[in-house]
């Protein structure tokens, strides 16, 4: 924040400087050293009467040129008379009075001028009141705003955008009972009191000290023109800030994503994508960063930053790993966890902190940071399924985890609800970022706080909150990227591209799928165990392994014939397959837990009561529970001649196997291990394992006898629960 001095302030040095000139060349005359000196005096005059005139355009200060260029000529032209008649209280008297004269004009022409720097402008000019009558934009701005709020508002100045057709500032002296927050509240009353064009906003701006608020007017609507991006290809850094969007001004807002992660919704076709490959073309110059993108569509967003590099054109992809599915995803995170956890403690990350005398991390091309980036995020938040809950899990954790390590995420979400953002990931995020969305209610949601804006919003239109600055909300337009600036972008920065660190290299190869599935035993997950992807991982190759996974991708990039199916469909083999059922279904579970129990052991016999002579009715497969072998576990029962109790009653899974519900949540509850689960949690895991709907009454009995029995635990001091789980032995 600075502040330009009017021209009366330099008055008294200027008077000096002629007093000081007249007093060398009268003495110069008076003794023959200076010969003509009235003439030097004439025309150092006329040159000075040049220099001042276009010093005051070139300063801005045009309305001075006329006078200021006057009162050089008067003074040489005075300094030549006192070379000439010599000194006189006459000549002092006109001096003075001159110099009066020229003090006012300052004043008048040439007042003191505020510079401001807010965060999300460059610097900008606004006067201070000046005498005179107000200008007719002035007076038209002082009846809006006395209209908006309810009471006078001194307008001090109007001054014209550099494009003076798009817009205005107008600077105002808050009312004793305005503040900065009001003003801006009242902001759409305003627009609407001065009757500007649909898609023009005011923005309520700090001023050089509380009193003074800018108001930033549109005329038109900015916001529908598009411009195209315009990225160097020199080397940058994490550190520098990243140029987001374009205000209706023209000026970017920049963010710097060291230590921030960023939020970024829009419903499809908003721009999302399109405001990501912006972020990519910045991030392609850090030499200092590795990208990472998980999008679960089929990794749509990173595949034009690679094929330059699978082409053979580039020597190094923009992208440095790619996750197309929640397999991938998931250990894609997981590695990035593993990073960030052993970065804490290794003595590398230990020395660099102390060199620093800091404990973030410093970054550079021998250890990158990380930027995980995700596209279409609601194939995360949306989806129940347990490897993508540990996929979103492990993003949310770590945005909140790994700032001070140098890992950062970018999650973009299409909707703006409670179902597809939680308050944990939110509440990580130092940038948040919204695009066009379907309810007004969901841009709130996103941002956590209301942009005040009902207006359209055009393809590429974007608010941008920076919670560090509070709760202003910025209306911008992101800049058009194209296909071929991306492949020209990924083949002019490769060169750019750092490697993954040795450390951590060995560190994502040690991962294991247990580490992967949050400390799950991969045993009672085979059919998640079994994925290619995993078996990487436990080939220690989850980070080396990643292009061989693409590898069929890769080739399609190159141009090669891929075929789009197999002309034969492949015979499933699986040599080490523990049993006759299909991999990873119901059924393999249940043979692989029924190997532990005595195929030929008979069911216990019950004592007849001496008092009842009827036989005892035939025993449910699911009442023998452990003590029956494979077969009879997916025996479809016998008949009861009584109706069964509710958890015994018989249901399909999707590939066939009959079974129970009290098998079901037993099998929930042992995957879950030590996690507590609400009724509503288990019957939406048994829905997304097994394809069965069980209802909440069914549920409820089965886990009530459970309890009664002593194998299910339950806590109720959740305000969501009850809450249950197997109980702990010992």
């Amino acid at each position: 924040m600075l502040i330009r001095d009017g021209g009366a302030r330099w008055l008294v040095a200027w008077m000096t400087a002629v007093l000081i000139v007249a007093g060398i060349l009268w003495k110069g005359a008076a003794t023959g050293a200076v010969a003509w000196a009235w003439a030097i005096a004439l025309g150092g005059s006329l040159l000075s009467a040049g220099l001042a005139a276009l010093a005051s355009v070139v300063g801005d200060r045009a309305k001075a040129a006329p006078h200021r260029a006057v009162t050089a000529v008067a003074c040489g032209s005075w300094t030549a008379y006192i070379t000439v008649a010599g000194w006189s209280p006459t000549a002092l008297i006109v001096f003075g009075i001159g110099a009066a004269v020229v003090g006012v004009l300052e004043k008048w022409l040439a007042p003191a001028e505020w510079m401001i720097r807010t965060a999300q402008q460059p610097l900008t000019g606004e006067v201070l009141p000046a005498a005179g009558p107000p200008t007719a934009r002035e007076a038209f701005w002082a009846n809006v705003l006395q209209r908006a709020l309810k009471q006078p508002v001194p307008v001090l100045q109007v001054i014209p955008w550099d494009k003076q057709d798009d817009g205005e500032q107008i600077v105002i002296e808050l009312p004793d009972d305005k503040t900065l927050d009001t003003v801006a509240h009242a902001c759409p009353t305003i627009a609407a009191r001065a009757k500007l064009l649909p898609g023009c906003t005011i923005r309520a701006l700090p001023g050089a000290h509380q009193g003074l608020v800018i108001l930033d007017a549109m005329k038109r609507d900015c916001l529908l023109d598009e411009s195209w991006v315009k990225e160097e290809t020199t080397r940058s850094s994490i550190y520098e800030p990243v140029p987001l969007a374009r205000t209706p001004r023209g000026e970017y807002v920049e963010a710097t994503l060291r230590e921030k992660s960023m939020m970024v919704g829009g419903m499809p076709g908003a721009g999302k994508t399109t405001f990501l490959h912006r972020l990519v073309m910045r991030m392609a110059r850090w030499s200092d960063s590795l990208i990472w993108v998980a999008d679960l569509n089929g990794g749509g967003l990173a595949w034009p930053w690679v094929e330059a590099w699978a082409r053979g054109d580039a020597p190094k992809p923009t992208v440095d790993w790619v996750a197309t599915n929640a397999y991938e995803a998931a250990v894609m995170v997981a590695a990035a966890q593993a990073i960030a956890k052993d970065r804490k403690i290794n003595p590398e990350a230990r020395r660099r902190k102390k060199d620093a005398d800091n404990d973030v991390l410093p970054v550079d091309e021998k250890l990158p940071a990380i930027i995980i980036i995700t596209d279409e995020g609601a194939e995360f938040s949306q989806s129940t399924a347990l490897i993508v809950r540990l996929a979103k899990e492990g993003i949310t954790s770590t945005a909140q985890i790994a700032r001070a390590e140098g890992i950062r995420v970018v999650m973009s979400i299409l909707r703006g609800t409670s179902d597809t953002l939680d308050r944990a990931l939110k509440s990580a995020m130092g940038v948040m970022t919204c695009l066009r969305m379907n309810m007004q209610a969901e841009y709130g949601h996103i941002l956590e706080t209301n942009p005040r804006y009902t207006g359209p919003m055009h393809n590429g239109s974007m608010f941008i909150r920076l919670p560090e600055q509070g709760e202003q909300v910025i209306h911008t337009k992101t800049e058009r990227v194209s296909l071929s600036m991306i492949d020209r972008h990924s083949i002019a920065t490769a060169h750019l591209r750092p490697d993954m660190d040795d450390r951590a290299q060995k560190v994502a190869a040690r991962l294991t799928v247990r580490e992967v599935l949050d400390d799950k035993d991969p045993r009672d997950l085979p059919d998640i165990a079994r994925h290619p992807v995993m078996r990487d991982v436990e080939a220690g190759r989850a980070y080396s392994g990643r292009w061989d996974r693409q590898a069929h991708k890769l080739a399609e990039l190159r141009g090669e014939e891929v075929p789009e199916f197999a002309d034969e469909p492949e015979q499933m083999h699986v040599p080490d397959r523990p049993t006759a059922a299909e991999p990873g279904s119901m059924a393999e579970r249940f043979l692989l837990e029924a190997r532990q129990f005595s195929r030929h052991r008979e069911p216990e016999q019950v004592a007849e009561s001496p008092a009842s002579a009827a036989p005892a009715a035939p025993v449910v497969p699911a009442q023998r529970e452990r003590e029956v072998g494979p077969m009879d576990v997916f025996a479809r029962p016998a008949p009861a001649p009584a109706v069964p109790g509710t958890d015994l009653v018989p249901v399909a899974t999707h590939d066939g196997v009959q079974t129970s519900v009290r098998e079901l949540i037993r099998m929930v509850l042992r995957q879950a291990g030590d996690e507590w689960l609400t009724d509503a949690e288990i019957r939406h895991r048994i829905r997304d394992e097994t394809g069965i709907e069980v209802g909440r009454s069914r549920s409820g009995q089965v886990l009530g006898t459970l309890r009664d029995q002593g194998e299910v635990e339950r806590d109720d001091s959740g305000t969501k629960g009850p809450y249950y789980r197997l109980r702990v032995s010992g």
